[in-house]
């Protein structure tokens, strides 16, 4: 019984904290057998998680081997850049990418000689960190970069020649438009 109070106690420690009301939680619960009980807590936990926000850029670990990540090779360089989704879904068409240590894959925050730029034709536009971005202050190896599929971007560093590398693309099944959207078609179809 005491693991079921347990239980109880934090779903009603998770629905306050996003202000929903507990009350009439325990009137529900009574009468309710202990496998009962446990199936509908687990329920409501399900329910209030599903309704959280999703969390994006989330990193993979070091050893964890995470579908759509990649590795992009550095000339004359310790650092090698890791190409990863970071929890988005592949119809936003974003890749998040860092630095990690060639040999270890232990993320590595970028040195602060090293400039990123968007390439858009001729031009370049910088491309900050989305820690720079939020004036946060990463912590070491917390440093984060995001971008769209297939973008090309170029790294800067002192004593090299600039080096331009491509994100990937990934695929995205094509869907239906919403009724009243205009969507664009191939010029062919």
């Amino acid at each position: 019984m005491a693991f079921e109070e347990d239980l109880e106690q934090q779903l009603i420690s998770t629905l306050a904290q996003y202000h929903i009301s507990p009350e009439g939680t325990r009137i529900q619960l009574m009468g309710l057998s202990p496998s009962e009980r446990i199936s509908w807590l687990q329920d409501m936990v399900n329910r209030v998680t599903a309704a959280w926000p999703r969390i994006i850029g989330v990193k993979p670990t070091s050893s964890q081997r995470q579908p759509e990540t990649y590795k992009i090779h550095i000339p004359n360089d310790k650092l090698s850049i890791r190409v990863f989704p970071g929890n988005t879904p592949p119809d936003q068409g974003m890749f998040f990418f860092d630095f990690v240590d060639k040999d270890t894959l232990r993320p590595i925050n970028a040195p602060a000689t090293y400039k990123l730029a968007v390439l858009i034709g001729p031009l370049e536009s910088p491309l900050c960190s989305m820690e720079a971005a939020f004036k946060v202050i990463p912590g070491p190896g917390q440093e984060k970069y995001l971008s769209i599929n297939g973008v090309r971007c170029r790294l800067r560093r002192p004593g090299q020649p600039a080096y331009d590398f491509e994100l990937p693309m990934r695929l995205v099944e094509r869907r239906a438009p919403e009724p009243g959207v205009g969507q664009a078609i191939l010029m062919d179809e």
